[in-house]
C-alpha cells in the first residue's frame, strides 16, 4: 500500500513540475475573426443572389426599352434613348458585379453601395418613364407606380439578405423616399401614400431584425463549434497527459526501487566505508536517471506547447 502511495505521489509531483515549467495556458482563441469571416462569406453569397436578381430586372428593362425604341413612336425619342442607355448601363454594371462576386470579390462597402445603386436605378427609371409619358410634371400611369412599389419592397428587403442593419436602414430610407416621390408625382391620395410608406418602414424593420437574428444564430453556432473543438482537444490532452504520467511512473519504478533498497540496506545492515560509498553512488545514479526522465517529459511538454528551447553548445 505504501509503495502504491509513493507512485501516486511521484506522479503528482511530476505533474506539478510540468505545470510549473510550462507557461500558463494561452487565452481562448478569438471568435470574432471566425464569425466575421463566416458572415462575410454568407453576405457574399446573398449579394450574389441579389446580383442575379438585379441583372434579371435590368436585362428585362433593357429589352423593354429596346422594344419601345423600335416600335413605340408616340413617346419622346430622347426619353426612349435615355431608357435604353439607362438599361444598358444598369445591365452592364449588374453583370460586371456578378462576375466579380463569382471570383470572390466582395468588399465591405458593397453593403452600402448596393442599396444606393439600386435606389438610383429605380429613381432614374421612374424619371425617364415620367418624361416619356409627357414631361417631368406629367402623372405616369398607375402601373408605373406599382412597378416602383414592388422594386422598393425588394430594395427594403435587400438589407436583410446582406445581413447588415446599416444596409437595411439605407435601403429602407431610399425605398420610402423613392416611393413617396413617385406616389406624389402620380397624384396618389396622401393617406394611401402614408399607409404604404408605413408598411415599407415595417418591412425594413423586420428585415433589420432578421439580419440581427441571423448574426446571433451564426455567432452561437461558431461559439458552440469552437467550444466543442476546444473541449475535445482538452480531453485528448488530458488523456495523453495521463498516459504519459503512467508510462513515466512505470519507468521510474526501477530507479525508485534502487534508491529505496539502497537506503534500507544502509539503515539496516552494517557496512564499511567502501560499501557505503558504493550504495551512495547507486543512489546518485538512480537519482540522475530519474532526473533525465523527468527532464525528457518536460521537453516533450514544452515541444507540444510550442516553447521548446535549444541550448546550443560547441
Amino acid at each position: 500500500m505504501e509503495t502504491r502511495d509513493s507512485y501516486a505521489a511521484l506522479a503528482l509531483s511530476i505533474e506539478r513540475t510540468v505545470r510549473a515549467e510550462l507557461a500558463p495556458a494561452g487565452e481562448p482563441p478569438e471568435l470574432a475573426p471566425s464569425i466575421d469571416k463566416l458572415l462575410l462569406d454568407e453576405s457574399r453569397s446573398r449579394e450574389m443572389q441579389l446580383g442575379w436578381l438585379r441583372a434579371g430586372i435590368t436585362g428585362s428593362y433593357l429589352l423593354i426599352a429596346l422594344g419601345r425604341l423600335v416600335f413605340d413612336a408616340g413617346t419622346s425619342p430622347t426619353a426612349r434613348v435615355a431608357a435604353v442607355a439607362l438599361g444598358a448601363v444598369s445591365f452592364a454594371l449588374s453583370s460586371a458585379l456578378v462576375a466579380a462576386l463569382r471570383r470572390g470579390w466582395c468588399p465591405r462597402w458593397l453593403q452600402y453601395a448596393g442599396p444606393a445603386f439600386d435606389g438610383s436605378m429605380i429613381w432614374a427609371g421612374f424619371i425617364i418613364t415620367s418624361v416619356a409619358a409627357g414631361g417631368i410634371t406629367a402623372a405616369p400611369a398607375p402601373g408605373v407606380l406599382v412597378c416602383v412599389a414592388i422594386l422598393c419592397v425588394l430594395l427594403t428587403m435587400s438589407g436583410a439578405l446582406r445581413l447588415s442593419r446599416s444596409s437595411a436602414a439605407i435601403g429602407t430610407a431610399l425605398a420610402v423616399s423613392i416611393f413617396v416621390y413617385a406616389a406624389v408625382a402620380t397624384r396618389i391620395d396622401p393617406v394611401q401614400v402614408l399607409l404604404a410608406s408605413g408598411l415599407l418602414l415595417l418591412i425594413g424593420a423586420l428585415g433589420a431584425g432578421i439580419a440581427t437574428l441571423v448574426k446571433r444564430v451564426v455567432t452561437n453556432q461558431v461559439e458552440r463549434t469552437t467550444l466543442s473543438t476546444m473541449y475535445r482537444e482538452a480531453q485528448l490532452t488530458i488523456d495523453a497527459r495521463e498516459q504519459v504520467l503512467k508510462i513515466v511512473s512505470h519507468d521510474l519504478r526501477n530507479p525508485l526501487h534502487t534508491i529505496s533498497m539502497s537506503t534500507s540496506l544502509m539503515l539496516e545492515v552494517p557496512m564499511d566505508e567502501a560499501q557505503r560509498v558504493k550504495r551512495l553512488q547507486m543512489i546518485k545514479r538512480a537519482g540522475e536517471r530519474m532526473t533525465r526522465m523527468v527532464q525528457d517529459l518536460l521537453d516533450v511538454a514544452k515541444f507540444e506547447s510550442g516553447r521548446l528551447g535549444i541550448d546550443k553548445r560547441p
